[in-house]
C-alpha cells in the first residue's frame, strides 16, 4: 500500500473506531462510509481458507488477539485489504452482545456503546453503536444482563491474505449458503418420505421420487461432498430395504422358502433343434413381460440353464428371488431392458477376487453369502460370495479367481459379492 493511501486508511480507521462506524441518529453517514466512497477501490469477493487453524483476528496485526480459528474449505467474504491482511465480514454463525441497560424498546440509548464478542465486560470489543441505532436481539442464555444480537454491519475481522484464495464474487457465499440449505432440505424431506414408503406394503411402495431426489443431490450438489455422501448412503439403505421387501413378497407369491425349496433342472439337450440364442431371447422377453410372479423364478432358472449350460443346485436357487429383485429394480430405471443387459452392466462394475473357497453354512438370518473366499496366506476371510450362474460347490477347497460385483453385506464383517464368472 502506498504511504499516502496507508495514512488515509489509518485516519479513516481511527475515526471509524471513535464514532462506531454506523449510521448516526440523524441519518448522516459514518466516516467509514465516506472514506469508502472517496478512496476504496477494493472489489469484495468470497474467499476459501486454504489450511487448518487459520486465525481470525480483531486487528490487522499478528499481535492482535485471535477470536476464532478457521479450517480448510471454510468460506468467508473479503471486502478490503491492508498490510498483508484481508478485512472479512463476520461468519454467519458469530453472535455479538450488548449490555441490556443501554437498550430501550430495541433502540440503543447512549453513544459509543460497546458491542462485545461474549456477554461479559472482559470480552473483546468488536464494534460500537450510537444512540438511535435499532437492534433486534434476544436475552442471552449465558448471561441474562446481556442481549445477543447479529454483529453490526460495520464489524470487520482480519485474516492473513496468505491463507485465503478467491473462489467467487462477493455474493458467492450467500448463494452457497442458500444451496446448502436447499440440499439439506432435500435430504431431510426425502429421508422422511423414504421411511414412510418403507412402512407400506410392497405393492404400495413408490420408489421413483425417493430415488430421483437422492440422485439429484448426488449429481447436482457435488460442491457439498458431505451431503453427497449422505445421499449415497441413504439411497443404498433405501434400495436394500426395498429389495428385502421385494424378496419377501416374491417368496410369498412363489411359495419359496430356503428350507423347503429343491430345484432340479436338466441341462439343455444337444439335440434341441432350437438355436440357443433364440431360446435366450425368448426367456429374456418373458422376463420383461408381466409374467405371473409364480413363474418368475422358473423363467430365471431356465435362462441360466440355457445361457451357462449349468444345473441349478439348491444353494444357487436360494438366491434367485434376490437376483430377480435386483434385476427388476434395475430394469425400472433402464427402460425395462433385458436380463442379459443387466448382467452385462454388472460385469462393467465387477472386480477381480482371488482366494480359497470355503462353505459358509452357519444357520443365521440374512447372511450375505453361502461361501467365504479366504486369503491363501493368512487364512483370513476376504468376502462373502454367492452365485446363481456359477456352481461354486464344485470348487470347494480350491484357490479360484472370480469376477464379483458388490451386494449388500447386511452389516456383516466382510464385503459381499455376487459372482459372475470364475477361472
Amino acid at each position: 500500500m502506498h504511504r499516502a493511501a496507508a495514512y488515509f486508511f489509518a485516519s479513516c480507521l481511527f475515526f471509524f473506531h471513535s464514532t462506531g462506524g454506523v449510521l448516526l441518529a440523524d441519518g448522516e453517514p459514518s466516516t467509514e462510509e465516506e472514506c469508502g466512497k472517496s478512496q476504496s477501490t477494493f472489489t469484495a469477493f468470497t474467499g476459501r481458507i486454504t489450511r487448518n487453524k487459520v486465525r481470525m483476528r480483531l486487528q490487522p496485526s499478528l499481535e492482535s488477539s485471535p477470536i476464532r480459528e478457521l479450517d480448510r474449505e471454510d468460506l468467508i467474504v473479503v471486502d478490503d485489504e491492508t498490510d498483508g491482511f484481508y478485512a472479512v465480514l463476520p461468519p454467519s454463525d458469530l453472535k455479538a452482545y450488548i449490555y441490556r441497560t443501554y437498550v430501550l424498546d430495541g433502540v440503543v440509548e447512549g453513544n459509543r456503546v460497546n458491542i462485545r464478542l461474549d456477554p461479559h465486560t472482559e470480552a473483546p470489543v468488536i464494534a460500537q453503536l450510537n444512540a438511535g441505532y435499532r437492534i433486534d436481539g434476544k436475552i442471552s442464555s449465558q448471561n441474562s444482563k446481556w442481549l445477543e444480537i447479529t454483529p453490526p454491519p460495520s464489524t470487520r475481522f482480519y485474516v492473513s491474505s496468505d491463507y485465503i484464495e478467491k473462489v467467487g464474487d462477493g455474493k458467492f457465499l450467500t448463494r452457497h449458503e442458500e444451496r446448502k440449505e436447499d440440499v439439506n432440505n432435500i435430504l431431510n424431506s426425502t429421508y422422511i418420505v423414504s421411511q414412510s414408503e418403507l412402512r407400506k406394503s410392497f405393492q404400495e411402495i413408490e420408489t421413483e421420487k425417493v430415488v430421483e431426489n437422492y440422485q439429484k443431490v448426488i449429481n447436482e450438489y457435488t460442491d457439498f461432498p458431505l451431503q453427497v455422501t449422505r445421499a449415497k448412503g441413504f439411497l443404498t439403505k433405501f434400495q436394500d430395504a426395498y429389495l428385502h421387501k421385494k424378496v419377501e413378497y416374491l417368496e410369498a407369491r412363489t411359495n419359496v422358502t430356503p428350507n423347503t425349496r429343491q430345484v432340479r433342472r436338466e441341462r439343455p439337450s444337444s439335440n434341441n433343434k432350437q438355436p440357443q440364442t433364440e431360446q435366450l431371447a425368448k426367456l429374456e422377453r418373458q422376463l420383461q413381460e408381466d409374467q405371473p410372479l409364480q413363474n418368475a423364478s422358473q423363467i430365471y432358472e431356465q435362462w441360466i440353464s440355457a445361457k451357462y449350460n449349468a444345473e441349478i443346485n439348491a444353494r444357487m436357487a436360494l438366491w434367485i428371488p434376490i437376483e430377480i429383485a435386483y434385476y427388476e429394480q434395475w430394469a425400472k430405471n433402464h427402460d425395462n431392458r433385458s436380463i442379459q443387459e443387466f448382467y452385462k452392466s454388472q460385469q462393467h462394475d465387477a472386480v477381480k477376487l482371488r482366494g480359497i473357497l470355503e462353505a459358509y453354512d452357519r444357520p443365521i438370518r440374512n447372511k450375505p453369502g453361502d461361501y467365504l473366499l479366504v486369503n491363501r496366506v493368512n487364512r483370513l476371510p476376504i468376502a462373502y460370495i454367492y452365485s446363481t450362474q456359477i456352481n461354486l460347490q464344485d470348487k470347494l477347497g480350491q484357490e479360484i479367481s472370480v469376477d464379483g460385483v458388490l451386494r449388500p453385506n447386511n452389516n456383516f464383517a466382510f464385503p459381499a459379492y455376487f459372482i459372475l464368472s470364475s477361472e
